[in-house]
């Protein structure tokens, strides 16, 4: 993970240990990072496109 001077977080996952993580307790992953948040690679967690979802709805 990066994070850039303006508070954006890039979640690069690596395939060993983050995407099993990421797909296991995709919610987590999300609670760990502020947002804004960059998912580089999303698709190899593909779990976390409705944990995403029930953010954005949840927020407005």
């Amino acid at each position: 993970m990066r994070c850039s001077g303006r508070s954006t977080c890039k979640v690069v996952f690596d395939p060993a240990v983050d995407v099993e993580n990421a797909r296991a307790e995709p919610e987590l992953l999300l609670d760990r990072h502020s947002m804004p948040l960059v998912l580089d690679e999303i698709q190899c967690a593909p779990e976390l496109v409705p944990a995403l979802e029930r953010r954005r709805r949840s927020c407005g």
